[in-house]
């Protein structure tokens, strides 16, 4: 395709500095995700549906990927802010978070 034409259909070159349109759905799904574990009275049901995907399992799948750990955890680590800013960030990963064990020794 020439460059008019990938214009003409929306799309963008190999070289272009966005990502695909799949990256770029990928992204708002992230960020989408993130917004809603930060509510802790949503199911992961209503989280994975509220975001685009087909399933909890689809959901797990994408958040392990992204921030190597379960969506829970995650939300742990949004919640009680375990984990500084890595947890936000997806630099950290499970072990570098440590969850209460009882409801009662939460902050």
């Amino acid at each position: 395709m020439t460059a008019r034409q990938l214009e003409a259909t929306g799309r963008r070159g190999r070289g272009a500095t966005r990502g695909t349109r799949s990256e770029e759905l990928e992204g708002v799904r992230r960020e989408r995700v993130e917004q809603l574990l930060h509510r802790p009275r949503l199911t992961l049901r209503e989280v994975a549906r509220q975001a685009g995907f087909s399933d909890e399992r689809a959901l797990r799948r994408a958040v392990r990927r992204w921030h190597g750990m379960a969506p829970l955890q995650l939300r742990q680590g949004f919640l009680y802010g375990y984990g500084g800013n890595d947890v936000t960030s997806g630099a950290g990963t499970a072990s570098d978070i440590r969850l209460p064990r009882r409801e009662r020794d939460l902050p």
